[in-house]
């Protein structure tokens, strides 16, 4: 590209209760790559009617962080994080650009969203920067985007009163970037933006309000084809010892989870 244009450099993270980790997850962080790279595949493009506009500007991955929730979360039915890291590790040790980050679950509370994505994106600054050669490449570093990657699913909770701290998540829509992977035949995230024209509110700070819609440039939406896997679909499967798991969550973490009764 032009020297006076260099390529953005960017990083994904995924955060979640990875209660366990599926293929879903790991192909939903596969087609945010393609995304940011340029390289949507012509699988990628037949299920929308028009092209997802590209991103704003050429954009390198540098790689992906997938970071496991902290066992305090206190979410029903939350296997330990040691069960749920070790079947991360089992999942993407063949998939090199993809990182599993330890420090939320490492932490000795649960830990918001804004500050483990801001966790990771200063240690990925500090790293590339720390390696830099040229003043050039420690700006580069020093820039380093961060994308929030999402399902629609958890993008509708941000419009559910209460379950968002207001100025957590101002902070998250100013600071990062979201890439929001919606399936297909669920709501276009960007409509349910476009609708909702009443700021949001929270019960307990009754001053304070959220327009979303200040953010919209920030808002990438992906597609993806409508799949069964799910999270709930594993664990129930351990439990009544049905077949197909492996399609899910790969042989070795089936064997992995069966071993040590994981969910059962």
């Amino acid at each position: 590209s032009d020297l006076s244009d260099p390529p953005r450099l960017a990083i994904i993270v995924s955060c979640g209760s990875f209660n366990p980790i599926t293929t879903a997850h790991i192909n939903m962080l596969a087609a945010g790559k393609r995304y940011l790279d340029g390289r949507l595949s012509e699988e990628d493009l037949k299920i929308y009617d028009s092209p997802p506009p590209p991103p704003p500007q050429s954009t390198v991955t540098l790689g992906a962080f997938v970071s496991p929730v902290n066992d305090k979360y206190g979410k029903a039915d939350l296997a330990p994080f040691k069960a749920r890291r070790d079947v991360c590790e089992l999942c993407l040790k063949d998939i090199p650009w993809v990182n599993l980050e330890e420090w939320e679950g490492l932490q000795d509370k649960y830990e918001r969203t804004f500050t483990v994505l801001s966790h990771i994106r200063r240690e990925v600054r500090a790293h590339y920067a720390a390696t830099a050669g040229t003043d050039e490449d420690r700006t580069l570093a020093n820039n380093i985007e961060c994308y929030f990657l999402c399902g629609g699913d958890l993008f509708e909770t941000f419009y559910r009163s209460g379950v968002w701290d207001l100025n957590l998540l101002e902070k998250i829509f100013r600071e990062f970037k979201l890439l929001v992977v919606a399936r297909v035949g669920s709501k276009d995230p960007l409509d349910t933006l476009a609708a909702n024209v009443e700021p949001l509110t929270h019960p307990s700070t009754p001053e304070a309000s959220l327009d979303l819609r200040l953010y919209r440039d920030r808002v990438h939406v992906l597609r993806i084809p409508a799949n069964t896997t799910s999270s709930t679909r594993v664990r129930d499967g351990l439990r009544s010892g049905g077949a197909g798991l492996e399609e899910m969550v790969g042989a070795q973490a089936v064997a992995y989870l069966r071993d040590n009764k994981v969910y059962v």
